[in-house]
């Protein structure tokens, strides 16, 4: 799956940061359902990745990781 490089978030402000399956890869904040770039729409304050959706590899959700949970 190619994804363009304009829906890539920036490594800084994403809820996706603690996440148990973020990877930081350059500038770019990837993980096993998006592995070329967590899309802006999941990347939204607002918004928790947990549910499936239609274009994003396996079946990985949002699962915070213990380092960050208090």
């Amino acid at each position: 799956m190619k994804t363009n490089p304009e829906v890539r978030i920036p490594f800084s402000a994403s809820c996706c940061l603690v996440c148990v399956h973020s990877e930081p890869k350059g500038k770019t904040l990837t993980c096993p359902a998006y592995p070329d770039g967590i899309p802006r729409r999941i990347d939204n304050r607002s918004y928790t990745h947990d549910r499936i959706e239609a274009d994003q590899q396996g079946t990985l959700v949002f699962e915070p990781d213990p380092v960050f949970t208090p």
